[in-house]
């Protein structure tokens, strides 16, 4: 296969005075003076040895010669000026700030296995994490992302979009309840006599109310389900996560619990909340991800 040396931006000046009829606007396409594109036509007519265009009073008409080369090169001229596109927008996203505000649940579930596969594909992308819990409008609206487990967001005027849904489990080690002569499914006296390891204070608050209002259980909490995971693999408690956290732990010892006569209740939807239409072209990146990322879950 033989090249010559034809500048491809000679042909792209080319494309773009045939499909304008008129150099000034086809120098506003390039981007560059009249004079430049004037200058390409000509060198490009040298190097074919024919005429592209004759003056007419609106601009110029292409010549027997123009139609035919047009016809040659217009669908790779397209290609190529769309893979330049996308080529400055995936440089434009490889680069950048996301802002995320979370809580230890989501990161230890969701988060972190998701930046794995996203700081893969744009590894010059940095991340900046901020706590979920307690934050204010002002600060909420220059996050780019507020994870949650639920719909009670801040009032930002944000679009909210839901990622997965979770189950609420009592696991404990196999040690644990050999230990305390318990199986799998123990009742709500044997449970509250049990040390009681929890991620959160309000369903912890909730289940309190229904299972025995009276009793006064020793709890241990816990911010990050990875602390409860630790206390229960090491015989603490029974502790409380849910299965989503648990099953990628993959740990046989550790196993779920059952309190005989009680079920959760449906645990909320974990959901991401932000402004799309201001979002910079990473951010954009990392959430169209993340939602395809989450329908392995559901």
């Amino acid at each position: 296969m033989n090249f010559n040396n034809t500048n491809w931006n000679l042909y792209k000046s080319f494309a773009a005075a045939f499909e304008t009829g008129n150099l000034y606007r086809a120098a506003d396409i390039m981007m560059v003076s009249r004079a430049s594109i004037g200058q390409s036509i000509r060198e490009l007519e040298r190097q074919l040895g024919v005429t592209l265009f004759t003056p007419n009073h609106r601009g110029v008409t292409p010549t027997a010669e123009a139609v035919n080369l047009y016809e040659v090169i217009k669908n790779a001229s397209s290609m190529i000026v769309g893979a330049e596109n996308d080529l400055q927008a995936f440089t434009s996203e490889s680069a950048g700030v996301i802002r995320i505000a979370t809580t230890d649940p989501i990161i230890d579930i969701f988060v972190t296995d998701y930046m794995k596969e996203f700081c893969a594909k744009y590894p010059r992308v940095r991340f900046d994490f901020f706590k979920r819990e307690n934050m204010d409008p002002a600060t909420a609206q220059s996050m780019d992302f507020l994870f949650d487990m639920d719909y009670k967001l801040l009032n930002c005027g944000l679009t909210t979009i839901k990622l997965f849904t979770m189950t609420d489990i009592f696991i404990a080690s196999k040690e644990f309840l050999k230990k305390h002569k318990l199986t799998q499914t123990i009742t709500k006296d044997e449970f509250l006599k049990c040390p009681i390891i929890t991620y959160s204070t309000e369903p912890w608050a909730d289940f309190h109310k229904v299972i025995n209002p009276d009793a006064n259980p020793l709890v241990i909490r816990s911010y990050s389900s990875n602390i409860v995971y630790l206390l229960v693999k090491n015989s603490i408690g029974i502790g409380w996560l849910s299965r989503e956290q648990l099953d990628p732990m993959n740990d046989p010892n550790i196993v779920e619990v059952t309190v005989d006569g009680f079920s959760f209740k449906p645990f909320p939807s974990c959901s991401v909340s932000c402004a799309y239409k201001t979002l910079s072209r990473p951010a954009k990146a990392f959430l169209d991800g993340m939602v395809e990322f989450c329908k392995r879950w559901d």
